[in-house]
Formats: structure tokens, sequence, C-alpha cells
């Protein structure tokens, strides 16, 4: 029973706070997406996911950048 408590608060614990536990995960993305239509407009949902990932990476690291120089 004291096994399947601390299983439980283990698991608790990382979807409660998951960024902390993030902070350093590394993944790669693969784009091989060829776009398709979309309401007559050419849409590569892969390209703009892609743009967003590593906008908010280096964002995140420009941020990071300020921190340490202060």
């Amino acid at each position: 029973m004291a096994v399947l408590a601390l299983v439980f608060y283990a698991y608790l614990g990382a979807v409660v706070g998951p960024e902390e536990n993030l902070e350093d995960l590394h993944f790669a993305l693969i784009n091989k997406d060829r776009g398709g239509d979309l309401a007559g407009k050419e849409v590569k949902l892969g390209d703009l996911l892609s743009r967003d990932v590593f906008a908010r990476r280096e964002r995140k690291e420009a941020g990071k950048v300020a921190e340490t120089a202060e």
C-alpha cells in the first residue's frame, strides 16, 4: 500500500508542475508536411508549427540571456 501511495504522489507531482520537469527536455522536430488545400488556399501546417516552436525557443533563450546579464 505504501508503494502505491509513493507512486501516486510521484505521478501527481509530475502532472501538477510539468514545466519544472521539462526544462531540459530535448526533442527533434521533423517536418515532412507537403501542404494541402484549405478553403482554396495552400496551407503547410508543418511549416507553421515549426516556425512557432522555434520562435518560442528563441524568445525563451533571449529571456535567459537577459536574466543572466542583470
